[in-house]
């Protein structure tokens, strides 16, 4: 099972994807893609399954969570306020962001938000 971190911005997502062994996180890959480019975006979550994805609870999420749906089998919306780490972090790039979100999944320990459903 590969745990995938998922930084959404206005024109990029950047992904990170970990394997868990006992204890032990192991990125096994990484990947920045436009958000134009759902077709790469369904490549790299085809290349990761089976997987779980988390996503931060930010404004437009909803067609990326829409999207991770259909291929990833656990898909979780991160409360953003409650993810201290991340917001606090002074060392804050989208890849290490990507990072923590899928280190936090693997280990689960997403504090999840509420996702409205259709």
């Amino acid at each position: 099972m590969r745990f995938i971190g998922a930084d959404l911005h206005k024109k990029s997502i950047t992904f990170c994807a970990v394997e868990k062994d006992d204890n032990q996180i192991r990125v096994v890959q990484r990947q920045r893609i436009l958000c134009s480019e759902a077709e790469r975006m369904e490549a790299f979550l085809q290349k990761c399954m089976p997987c779980e994805l988390t996503v931060e609870a930010t404004i437009g999420y909803e067609w990326f969570a829409e999207l991770a749906s259909k291929l990833a089998q656990r898909v979780v919306l991160a409360h953003a306020g409650k993810l201290r780490i991340i917001a606090e972090s002074t060392r804050k790039t989208d890849k290490i962001d990507a990072y923590v979100l899928a280190e936090f999944l693997a280990r689960d320990m997403i504090p999840a938000a509420w996702r409205p459903t259709a």
